[in-house]
């Protein structure tokens, strides 16, 4: 039976006063799709819409010199956060109701009709996402997950919206931002129904999120959404922008694909419809297929950084792909796909990053990739110890689906283990769980519970002495058994990549 807002317990959210007046729902009206659409769209509709703790924080901060901030210091913080964006829009539509005016449909011409001093007048002692679903973690990861897929898209469609001269590129990026603000809702406002989705998908991979959507709630959260954006009044424009289900107009074109690459793409940069999404892209854009991976690399590495930046890294990275490995060459016209050649590519760009001032994310991003598409490891993934050597953190990952397993991985270095051994003396390991191989205790037990019982290569990343990292690699579930000629290439790569880190760390761009 289709859920409804009453068959929700604990959603962190206390009924307002004009909840109880509008009564919601108490008894569920059974397959009737329309009924239960309209009692959702009043229940979220009355819901106060919670931040993310970065936007007050990021607020706040500006606030403190509201004399010398303009309203693009204030849409910044804005469009980093699409429920503050959702608040803002919603708001002035408000504000607006009985003007003659155009619509507004940015975040910074809203800001500078509406005016600094009221706008923090207005938007002050949110509810903060983080604290509304502090006793569900899996729900806040959740909820987390599609904010930062939406801030993905918004890049993506930033960087193709420039490529074809839109000069209302702002209505793109915020179309693109606020595609999945129903789901975002849902995770925040009634987490108990985005999991059941989430595991219903989880258990069947073959099963659409528009029919696991269906089997919970009754409808599609497209329907939803398009209901949601009519209800708050937002404008026209970007309605348009958001409905999938039109005949895809250049602009609106531009936000579905940047949704769609995003989504994928956040399954990890092997998943099989980013070969589509590729494609469907350069079309759009006229641009070869390097390029478009050029760019989606670019990017990628842009919204990553973003992250790190404002302390929203909650879990390992997916780096994407070179664009060569996954092009009809390296743009120079030579074949660069083949395991052989990437291997070979690799090791020349991390040899020339060594002897320039390299990126420290570019280049991390070339070295695990040629450990996944050159040395054909599935599983790749960067861990970063800390200061004291006391701890390996899950930093960033590459690899098959089956890579997501690492990206919460932690290892406790005080211990006598092989990684805490590593990490001591600065070398690598082949290890292989054989009969008179390694100690039981050489690996351990909560690490053994992730990994299994692949055999794996690790190695310590030194930088002048020091060793800033720790890369875990191994064949994933289908190739348990690891070869000779791989530890060699995945050493060879590990030691480049050192001397690369070391040449950015002495000429101050370590990151």
């Amino acid at each position: 039976m289709p859920l409804l807002p009453t068959d929700l317990s604990g959603t962190g959210i206390a009924p307002s006063s004009a909840d109880s007046q509008a009564g919601r729902p108490e008894t569920s009206p059974g397959g009737d799709a329309v009924s239960n659409l309209d009692k959702w769209v009043a229940f979220l509709c009355q819901a106060e819409i919670p931040v993310l703790r970065s936007s007050v924080d990021g607020l706040a901060a500006l606030k403190q010199n509201e004399d010398k901030i303009t309203a693009r210091d204030i849409s910044g913080v804005i469009l980093r956060d699409p429920m503050l964006t959702v608040r803002v829009l919603r708001y002035f539509q408000e504000y607006r109701r009985n003007s003659e005016e155009t619509e507004i449909t940015t975040v910074g011409h809203a800001v500078m009709m509406l005016g600094i001093p009221p706008f923090f007048r207005q938007f002050h002692d949110m509810k903060i996402v983080e604290e509304v679903l502090a006793e569900r973690p899996h729900a806040l990861e959740g909820f987390l997950g599609v904010v930062n897929r939406a801030r993905h898209a918004a890049l993506h469609a930033r960087e193709w919206a420039a490529l074809r001269h839109d000069i209302e590129s702002d209505e793109v990026i915020i179309a693109a931002l606020l595609h999945d603000v129903a789901e975002m809702l849902l995770w925040c406002l009634a987490p108990e129904c985005a999991m059941q989705i989430a595991e219903r998908m989880r258990e069947d991979e073959t099963l659409r999120s528009a029919m696991a959507q269906e089997s919970v709630l009754g409808f599609r959260l497209i329907d939803l959404q398009l209901a949601l954006v009519e209800k708050w009044r937002l404008p026209a424009l970007l309605q348009s922008l958001m409905n999938d289900d039109q005949n895809n107009p250049p602009r609106a074109r531009i936000v579905a694909l940047a949704v769609a690459l995003a989504r994928h793409s956040a399954n990890g940069w092997d998943d099989a419809a980013l070969a589509d999404d590729y494609a469907a892209i350069g079309k759009f854009v006229a641009l070869s297929r390097y390029d478009v991976m050029a760019r989606i690399h670019r990017v990628a590495l842009t919204a990553i950084r973003r992250l790190e930046q404002h302390g929203e890294l909650r879990s390992a990275a997916w780096l994407p792909p070179a664009a060569w490995t996954n092009a009809e060459g390296d743009g120079t016209g030579e074949d660069a796909t083949g395991r052989p050649a990437v291997v070979k590519r690799v090791a020349e760009l991390l040899t020339v990053r060594a002897s320039q001032t390299p990126d420290f994310l570019e280049t991390l991003a070339l070295a695990l990739h040629g450990m996944h598409a050159g040395v054909g490891l599935e599983r790749v993934l960067f861990m970063a110890i800390d200061d004291a050597r006391s701890l390996a953190t899950a930093k960033y990952v590459t690899g098959s689906r089956e890579a997501s397993r690492l990206r919460k991985f932690q290892i406790e270095l005080a211990g006598p283990h092989v990684f805490s051994s590593l990490v001591a003396n600065g070398t690598a390991i082949w290890y292989r769980a054989v009969a008179g191989n390694e100690l039981p205790s050489a690996v351990p037990v909560e690490v053994s519970r992730i990994i299994g019982d692949n055999e794996f290569f690790a190695m310590a990343i030194p930088v002048d002495g020091n060793p800033i990292g720790l890369i875990y690699a191994d064949g994933g579930c289908h190739h348990p058994v690891l070869g000779a000629d791989q530890y060699d290439e995945f050493q060879t790569l590990c030691l480049l990549l050192a001397k690369a880190l070391g040449r950015e760390q002495r000429t101050g761009h370590f990151v």
